[in-house]
């Protein structure tokens, strides 16, 4: 490609299709300090082992995940100004570790399985270690069935999907300092009840709930989520209300539900009742397409109704 003979080049942003690796000669950029690359049909993209040498880089991102070279760890220079990439790993490599200790800087990364997606064979093996990354801000998980994760005391943001895990496992997550802002997406946790522990989530501003499942019950006490400001429930079908508590959160300023049970639009404006209560009438609702799925229609109502016999049909015809 000739954009490899731009030796002075900071930026590339590339759209591609049906690619699966990087060429070698993306290391005469050795000025490049931000490479995307998008497209359709993008499986993971395998780096070259050139890819150390520019040490200039800042951002790596893609649709579908880089994959380091994982030969020669112990002589490789280490990427020190990478700020932002998107990683594709494979849980059983034990270089992992070696990896990221290569990339000592990074604060923000989104991460998902190779398509190998091997679970894990023995009982240690399915801990995934991000707590060598100490400058880590932001992290994103895709795709890790079956494994659970170290995370750094600093985080801030993290977003979970497909992923599958116990609510047991949640604790780890709230036991975390500094996280203010939390999403779990589609299937990130599989059970039916959340129980929050005394304590969790002191520092939580944000939370974002959609696609689970088999959720069904969720409890808390009024020392949780003592500095929530924003709670977005879409598209959890399953689940009976909101923790009531809530009402007592002095922070809270809006709750968006989306495709929920009647019964959760039902919490909800009773959460804003409680809010009023206390003197905090700026909490906002927004509410839309809350519907049990199994509750009729009012057509459906007026149909049955219609093709029914009324108490006096039924009485003149005796």
């Amino acid at each position: 490609m000739e954009v490899f003979l731009l030796p002075d080049l900071r930026y590339l942003a590339l759209c591609a299709s049906e690619v699966n690796f990087i060429p070698a000669a993306i290391a005469n950029l050795s000025r490049l300090q931000t490479f995307l690359l998008q497209g359709g049909y993008l499986t993971e993209l395998l780096l070259p082992k050139t890819i150390w040498n520019i040490k200039t880089l800042r951002h790596l991102w893609t649709t579908a995940g880089f994959v380091f070279p994982d030969e020669n760890l112990e002589v490789s220079p280490g990427l020190i100004h990478l700020d932002t990439l998107s990683l594709a790993i494979d849980p059983s490599s034990q270089n992992l570790e070696k990896i990221l200790t290569k990339l000592p800087n990074i604060r923000r990364l989104r991460c998902k399985m190779t398509a190998s997606r091997k679970k894990p064979t023995r009982i240690g093996d399915g801990i995934l270690v991000f707590d060598c990354l100490s400058q880590l801000e932001s992290l994103a998980l895709r795709y890790f069935d079956g494994y659970g994760f170290k995370f750094p005391l600093d985080l801030k943001k993290l977003s979970l999907s497909y992923n599958e895990q116990s609510w047991s496992e949640i604790s780890t997550i709230g036991k975390l300092p500094k996280l203010e802002v939390l999403k779990l997406l589609d299937d990130s946790f599989s059970g039916e009840e959340w129980e929050v522990k005394e304590g969790e989530f002191p520092s939580l501003r944000a939370l974002k709930l959609r696609g689970l499942w088999n959720f069904r019950s969720w409890t808390a006490s009024f020392d949780n989520f003592p500095r929530l400001e924003k709670l977005v429930l879409h598209d959890c079908e399953n689940l009976e209300e909101l923790p009531s508590c809530l009402g007592e959160c002095p922070t809270l300023e809006i709750i968006e539900v989306k495709w929920c049970r009647e019964s959760v639009a039902s919490s909800v404006k009773q959460i804003q009742q409680e809010q009023i209560d206390t003197g905090n009438e700026t909490l906002k609702i927004l509410i839309e397409d809350c519907v049990d799925l199994w509750s009729p229609s009012e057509e459906e109502e007026e149909e049955e109704e219609e093709s029914s016999p009324s108490e006096t049909e039924s009485i003149s015809s005796q």
